[in-house]
């Protein structure tokens, strides 16, 4: 039986039986900013981009490096003029041991910024008619290549070239567009996906280059968007994102290509409102499926946190839906343990998620973080630990870039149990919590997490005493 969310439970007035909680390892924020991009790097350290406030209302590019453990290695800010807005979104640790971040400079130059693993930057690469950079990939030809927006007229969906130097090797444009996510395959060509106009809607748009900018083919359906793509270890090409073919209600896409462009198989998902869905995220799995993660619209009018999971022939192993609560995952990647891990949010207070499947897709664990804030992006490092990066928001609309590093290792599962919520106390108070002498306790919060009895903030906690847990209080201000 899946895991069922504490939040639910609560809602439905039973009280859940908490198995031995699952901790961060660490969280990291830095104030104010948000955070975009993940990778673990060779040499054990993470790296993470977006963008960071500076005194004013402008922000600047920002990339940081941080060690396993949390500590900080270095904060690189770039504004490419004063008072002008800059961010990172893509992230990627070159097989020569640089880093490369891929976003916009100066209120959306489509930029790319090389940076040595001290944090020192080698090169600046704009192109300076407006658009940004969504996605970067380092080709094991050793050249980098990025893919975005650029205007000429309009903007354009965009593939650049570069050499590990910042020389540009070539530029290819589509007209009127937008490219999301590319991916260099083990053939020697490069991939983008994304959207593109034709006739009279945006397409789900794929292009093939070769290394030296040629166009192989190009791929439409359509109407609709490619957010994600990947190359897989059976040869073909993957992409996912929201299609509607016509009808104009979009469809959780996925696509599967020969290198030659041809097709596979189409998968299309429609959730029960027929309206709006979308896979965000992709990827192959080591045991040969295809995961793909994004939302859908089954119960109006929010959408549940889906994940499909896909044979590489297009039929579906299963479909897991987060206990039809609502939400979105905006990232997944097949752990080294074998286990799928996606990140996102709820709906619920608008909290930060990340999911633990099993390739059968049961749950391993659901960790929400308690507060206003969504994970963007994650990577399963080597060292066997889980990084996740996206915002905490503070006061206002004041927010920080914040990495979360948490243990793979089983957490907390919810499940039901017969004691009702009428059987145990609550009590409402305020100042220091006070707990039995005598006895064992344990504080948990909202979402099931154990929290230290004299640092609590205000808000709903389930006290445990010698293993059983017996009372809820609230506390207030």
């Amino acid at each position: 039986m899946k895991s069922v969310s504490l939040l639910v439970i609560l809602m439905c007035m039973f009280l859940p039986l908490m198995l031995p909680a699952q901790t961060e390892n660490w969280i990291y924020r830095y104030s104010y900013g948000e955070t975009n991009a993940v990778a673990f790097g060779d040499d054990g350290n993470i790296y993470a981009a977006g963008c960071i406030w500076d005194t004013t209302t402008f922000c600047d590019f920002a990339v940081i490096s941080l060690t396993a453990a949390g500590d900080t290695n270095w904060v690189y800010r770039y504004s490419a003029v004063p008072y002008s807005d800059n961010c990172a979104y893509s992230l990627v640790y070159g097989d020569d041991g640089n880093i490369y971040a891929a976003g916009y400079t100066d209120f959306f130059n489509f930029a790319v910024i090389s940076l040595t693993p001290a944090g020192n930057m080698n090169w600046v690469y704009e192109c300076m008619n407006g658009g940004t950079a969504n996605s970067i990939v380092y080709g094991a030809d050793g050249n980098i290549y990025a893919a975005g927006g650029a205007r000429q007229l309009g903007l354009d969906f965009t593939v650049i070239s570069l050499t590990a130097d910042g020389d540009t090797n070539w530029i290819r444009r589509l007209p009127y567009g937008e490219a999301y996510s590319i991916t260099y395959g083990t053939d020697g060509n490069i991939y983008a996906a994304g959207e593109n106009f034709c006739t009279n809607y945006y397409d789900f748009t794929i292009v093939s280059f070769t290394s030296t900018g040629d166009t192989n083919w190009v791929y439409r359906y359509g109407p609709g968007e490619a957010y994600s793509l990947i190359y897989g270890a059976d040869g073909y090409i993957y992409a996912a994102g929201a299609g509607s073919d016509q009808s104009m209600n979009a469809d959780f896409l996925v696509v599967s290509l020969t290198t030659t462009g041809d097709t596979n198989w189409t998968y299309g998902y429609n959730g029960a409102q027929n309206s709006s869905d979308k896979a965000n995220s992709l990827v192959y799995g080591a045991d040969g499926n295809i995961y793909a993660a994004g939302r859908c619209l089954e119960t109006s009018p929010l959408f549940t946190f889906t994940i499909i999971s896909l044979t590489t022939a297009g039929d579906t192993n299963w479909i897991y839906q987060y206990d039809n609560s609502y939400g979105e995952p905006l990232s997944i990647v097949f752990g080294s343990d074998n286990n799928i891990y996606a990140s996102g949010y709820t709906y619920y207070q608008y909290n930060l998620m990340i999911v633990s499947l099993t390739t059968s897709g049961d749950t391993n664990w659901v960790y929400l973080y308690s507060g206003l804030a969504d994970a963007r992006s994650l990577d399963y490092g080597a060292d066997g630990n889980i990084y996740a990066v996206g915002v905490i928001w503070g006061s206002g609309i004041l927010r920080d870039f914040t990495v979360i590093s948490l243990s793979p290792d089983l957490g907390i599962q919810e499940y039901l149990t017969t004691v009702k919520s009428d059987n145990i106390n609550t009590t409402i108070f305020r100042g220091p919590l006070q707990l039995p002498e005598d006895k064992k306790c344990k504080v948990y919060d909202i979402t099931g997490r154990l929290v230290e009895p004299n640092r609590i903030a205000p808000g709903i906690y389930f006290i445990e005493i010698d293993g059983v847990v017996t009372q809820k209080v609230v506390k207030v201000r």
